[in-house]
């Protein structure tokens, strides 16, 4: 193929891929709710065989009048109003009274004495976790200080004991997860620009673990320096760094292939990579 056919056919690919891509991005850009969603998932233990709610509590100045959408026949009105009337020392209930935006019900599902529930969105960083039961026992936890960004919290029915899991294991199920999926999508771009993946895996294998140590290292300092707003603004930084230094560093190390193969594959490896991580991000919770 001539250099000029290779230049046509190059700017003809980075143009399909460029509207592949647009198409892909315009709708969550239109939504304007693309990215990672914080998470707090309850993992409860010894809990009672019988109808139980369970929400957040967090810091307010005042009791919170009740969600209407709790209002209605399907939930017992009874264990509704002990939730959102409950107001001790300063703390109230996140979910029912719509203290903080939260994608949850309040509806607990146990099974031989174990329930799981997941707190999206929204949650707060600094949080203690209330039950209500059918019977009209109350249980309410310690304080957790929310260091993780999806975090996954060990709760006690019995004992009212809650502890936030460690950091970094949670963390490595998904830096590997993500790893092996960049390592996938980048590897299938390879084959079809036409690199030779034996010449340059190295390179591709070496930059992307310190691009995805760099991403994960930045959230937790992020979470650590300021909960998850901070995370969150770090996450969006290291990507925007990681998107300009990978155009730049393929641009220079892809010899095999013209400039324009060079700086579409890398466009094009970045963003589906990062559309991948997003709803990754928001599947593991």
């Amino acid at each position: 193929m001539s250099k000029n056919n290779e230049y046509r056919y190059s700017k003809r690919l980075s143009l399909i891929l460029a509207i592949i891509i647009s198409m892909i991005i315009l709708p969550s850009i239109a939504s304007a709710d693309a990215g990672p969603k914080p998470n707090i998932t309850i993992k409860a233990v010894n809990m009672p065989n019988q109808m139980c709610y369970m929400d957040l509590l967090v810091e307010v100045d005042r009791q919170g009048e009740t969600d209407p959408e709790y209002l209605t026949d399907d939930y017992n009105s009874e264990m509704v109003a002990a939730l959102s009337q409950y107001y001790v020392d300063g703390w109230g209930a996140a979910v029912v009274n719509r203290e903080n935006i939260i994608f949850d019900d309040i509806k607990c599902k146990v099974v031989d004495g174990e329930s799981t529930k997941s707190f999206g969105y929204m949650p707060p960083d600094r949080f203690r976790i209330i039950v209500v039961t059918e019977d009209g026992n109350i249980k309410v936890s310690n304080v957790i200080d929310k260091k993780v960004f999806d975090s996954t919290v060990d709760f006690d029915y019995l004992s009212g004991e809650a502890s936030e899991r460690a950091v970094i294991p949670g963390f490595l199920m998904k830096f590997i997860l993500t790893l092996l999926l960049t390592l996938t999508i980048e590897g299938l771009l390879f084959l079809a620009f036409k690199f030779g993946f034996a010449k340059y895996w190295g390179w591709v294998l070496g930059i992307n673990i310190f691009t995805q140590i760099f991403l994960y290292a930045a959230i937790i300092f992020g979470t650590y320096l300021g909960g998850i707003f901070f995370a969150i603004i770090m996450y969006v930084l290291a990507e925007i760094f990681i998107f300009i230094s990978e155009t730049i560093a393929y641009a220079f190390i892809l010899k095999s292939r013209p400039a324009g193969y060079r700086i579409g594959y890398s466009i094009a490896a970045n963003t589906i990579s990062l559309i991948a991580g997003l709803i990754l991000f928001g599947i593991l919770t």
